[in-house]
């Protein structure tokens, strides 16, 4: 199955994260914990391509 690494940034910490995401699972909300500060993360994954990562503080 192929899926694609997207990095961003932790909300809580700043540094950087990555998600793995296979095609089926675009929109879906996913809780991922920071590499290096453990706090959880809520992330939507992308629909498409061309959209955004949407990544905010668990929570909020």
């Amino acid at each position: 199955m192929l899926t694609d690494a997207i990095e961003f940034s932790c909300p809580w910490c700043g540094e950087p994260n990555d998600v793995e995401c296979e095609p089926g699972d675009a929109g879906q909300w996913v809780i991922q914990d920071c590499i290096v500060c453990c706090s959880p993360i809520e992330l939507r994954l992308p629909l498409v391509a061309d959209d955004m990562l949407i990544v905010q503080r668990e929570g909020e």
